[in-house]
């Protein structure tokens, strides 16, 4: 039976018209020549006037049917056209999961010892972010993948140009070539290409100004930072990571700023003033083991 029906559908649409809206275009081409036509002879039009009038309307009637041709044209490739891109993107993305599982399974092949400053600005453009990283390879260091901070407040995408990222190596010869990896709403994740490859440890630095990374704590007077030490799709594998020492450089202000780590993890130092006048505190955590930090920042504005 189903057999049947299917037979039956088929034969139903065979015998439907094959193109309706060319005999749309047809019905109006009679109609529209045949008022023409009446109108013409109503009114007492001589011969030539007539022939005049016909020819000026099928000029008229082919530059229509021509455009409505390419229009069809052009809307049957755009479509064609989107489902390939469409195609295509989810085969860009599907080569960049691919990649970044890559990468996150090779964090074995190195260890680190990062120290990272963070700059909280008096206004949204003075935040900045440097961070000194100390690789040790295991047996080889060709690549990685990275994450710098950045804004999570909102569902804006921040892009890898935007944040004037730089980064390279500290004393040794070479460059780090830096693409960007993953641009989405709340996560940027950025691919970095050592040059020469490493299989002693070398020591490298990036900075970068996260604009506004620091506005609901200017904006409020607190403010939260969340941060792994162990990458995303890794999360039941050990950390990278042999020491992790975070300063935070607050503005200048007659109050002391606050600084707490919700675990309770690591530990804290007192806020220092510096010499130009801002707040230090120190955060250190010597045993990484592949935890989510989550710190509390506070700090009333005069």
């Amino acid at each position: 039976m189903a057999l049947d029906t299917a037979n039956h559908d088929e034969a139903s649409a065979s015998s439907l018209p094959p193109d309706r809206p060319n005999r749309g275009i047809a019905d109006i081409v009679a109609l529209v020549v045949g008022l023409v036509s009446g109108t013409a002879g109503l009114a007492g039009l001589s011969a030539g006037t007539n022939r005049r009038l016909l020819f000026l309307l099928c000029i008229a009637l082919l530059f229509f049917v021509v455009v409505r041709f390419w229009h069809r044209y052009y809307v049957a490739r755009n479509r064609r056209l989107r489902q390939q891109l469409a195609a295509a993107n989810k085969r860009q993305r599907q080569y960049v999961e691919a990649l970044v599982r890559t990468m996150d399974w090779e964090t074995s092949l190195f260890r680190d010892r990062i120290k990272i400053t963070i700059h909280i600005g008096q206004v949204d453009a003075e935040d900045r972010v440097v961070e000194e990283w100390h690789t040790t390879p295991k047996p080889q260091l060709t690549h990685r993948a990275y994450r710098p901070i950045i804004p999570t407040d909102d569902e804006r995408v921040v892009r890898l140009a935007e944040i004037g990222f730089t980064c390279g190596l500290t004393d040794q010869a070479g460059k780090i070539t830096v693409l960007p990896l993953v641009e989405k709403a709340r996560y940027l994740r950025v691919w970095l290409m050592f040059e020469p490859a490493w299989r002693t440890p070398v020591d490298w630095v990036s900075t970068y100004q996260p604009v506004g990374l620091w506005k609901r704590l200017r904006d409020t007077g607190t403010d939260r930072l969340g941060w792994q030490d162990r990458l995303p799709t890794m999360n039941n594998g050990a950390s990278s990571l042999d020491n992790i020492e975070i300063h935070f450089i607050f503005p200048p202000s007659t109050r002391k700023p606050g600084l707490v780590e919700r675990q309770g993890w690591g530990s804290t130092s007192d806020p220092e003033p510096t010499p130009s006048g801002h707040w230090r505190i120190v955060w250190n955590d010597p045993n990484p083991a592949g935890r989510q930090y989550n710190w509390e920042l506070t700090q009333q504005r005069d």
